[in-house]
């Protein structure tokens, strides 16, 4: 392991994993062509998808170089004012004025912040916190995740409440708490989804969407209709000339956030989707690698977590685009466009990058 002190640069095995850095601007390279494709125009304004996407991504990279520049210890001093920030920022969320019936954005004019994206990190890095102290015992580790559970779903963000739940759960099960007690905890959690559908505490889109995709099984609602109709247009090397004059473009909602999967499936076929998976693979390996190296316990849990919530996220809206999972409103990591989203990542790319370089994890 390197020093913490050791001064971090720019470039190079003392301060990037390159293979990392390398695979961080791929994926953007990826969602710049998808949503040049979607749009079909590369625009100054703003308003322009791509545009944003961008300077979102240039925003991303300067992140991920800034948290790489903190040591893991320095991010494990840091933990409790990330998480008190994050709670902070929850709590504000719910007094602003509602957009599409639910409050989970800072608006700044044509910048969005949402602050649920950073509770998904904090959350990992306060648990981790927890775990890794031998004066805290760690049953009190459910205290974070069950505060901001509870401020996310009054916003409400079922997506996100989920994601935040099943990192715990993985984070707990490695600390070593017994399978018993957490499929206790699981058949609570469940328990209590049908109890608030029970006394009408969801919002009524929500019963439907579940509704919906439980009387269609195998088919999904409209949207997810539609994005099996995309992705399978692809083809092996994308969708041809031919496929444009007989079928012309394929409808697909919110192709440029929830459901940009399909648009990229639809204009680089199956050999694109190899290719992006290859570089999700790619970092998982590695960082499979890195949890068999590190010796602190604070280092392992963090990454167990990172890696559980970009799995978890890649998984769900890989659900929700191909009719398998109810439409959750999750992005797909790197790939979709948001700057929160992108931000969320930048930062987990960033800490990752930290974790790879003090342990020297080479592929």
């Amino acid at each position: 392991m390197i020093n913490n002190k050791q001064k971090i640069v720019i470039l190079g095995p003392e301060g990037t994993d390159i293979n990392l850095l390398i695979s961080f601007m791929i994926l953007n390279l990826f969602s710049w062509i998808t949503l040049y494709n979607i749009s079909g125009i590369f625009t100054l304004d703003l308003t322009n998808p791509l545009t944003r996407q961008i300077v979102f991504s240039f925003v991303g990279i300067l992140v991920f170089f800034s948290i790489s520049y903190f040591s893991i210890e320095s991010i494990k001093s840091l933990t409790p004012i990330i998480f008190v920030l994050s709670i902070l920022l929850l709590i504000a969320i719910l007094f602003t004025e509602p957009s599409f019936g639910v409050k989970r954005w800072f608006r700044f004019g044509l910048i969005d912040f949402q602050p649920s994206e950073l509770a998904k990190v904090a959350n990992i890095l306060m648990v981790s916190f927890i775990l890794s102290r031998e004066d805290i015992s760690n049953y009190f580790s459910f205290i974070p995740p069950l505060i901001s559970v509870l401020l996310i779903y009054r916003q409400p963000d079922f997506g996100t409440v989920f994601i935040v739940i099943l990192c715990y759960f993985v984070m707990m099960y490695v600390s070593g708490i017994s399978v018993p007690i957490i499929l206790t905890a699981l058949f609570s959690g469940i328990s209590a989804i049908f109890i608030l559908i029970e006394f009408n505490l969801l919002k009524s889109w929500q019963i439907n969407r579940l509704t919906n995709f439980f009387s269609q099984p195998g088919s999904g609602d409209f949207s997810q209709q539609q994005s099996r109709l995309a992705i399978s247009s692809g083809s092996l090397f994308g969708r041809s000339d031919e496929h444009l004059i007989n079928y012309g473009e394929i409808f697909v909602p919110v192709k440029t956030t929830d459901f940009i999967f399909s648009s990229f499936a639809e204009n680089f076929g199956f050999l694109g989707v190899i290719i992006l998976f290859s570089v999700w693979m790619q970092i998982f390996y590695k960082s499979v690698k890195a949890v068999q190296t590190i010796d602190t316990e604070y280092g392992k849990y963090l990454l167990i977590g990172l890696m559980t919530l970009l799995i978890v996220q890649l998984y769900i809206n890989l659900g929700t685009v191909t009719g398998y999972l109810p439409v959750t409103g999750l992005p797909f990591p790197m790939l979709s466009l948001g700057g929160s989203s992108i931000a969320m990542n930048a930062i987990v790319f960033g800490i990752l990058n930290r974790i790879f370089i003090e342990n020297r994890v080479y592929i």
